[in-house]
């Protein structure tokens, strides 16, 4: 996958999986149900995350200009 696609879909997926963190209770696993997706949806994110990450960053990379009036040394 080129890499500015990668960067969009990795922010697609963050946005997203940023909801599924107001829904989750984070409860310990022994009150969870018999069935609960949390930590499967969990790893799902992280392994797409990871997959997407070296793209996305390289597009960050080559497209990203500082502002002019950015302090020196924040990058």
């Amino acid at each position: 996958m080129p890499d500015g696609n990668c960067f969009v879909e990795k922010t697609k997926l963050v946005y997203q999986y940023r909801k599924f963190l107001f829904i989750d209770p984070d409860f310990p696993e022994e009150l969870l149900p018999d069935i609960w997706l949390g930590k499967g949806a969990d790893q799902l994110f992280q392994n797409y995350y990871d997959l997407m990450h070296p793209g996305a960053s390289r597009f960050f990379e080559q497209v990203y200009e500082p502002s002019p009036d950015a302090l020196p040394n924040s990058r």
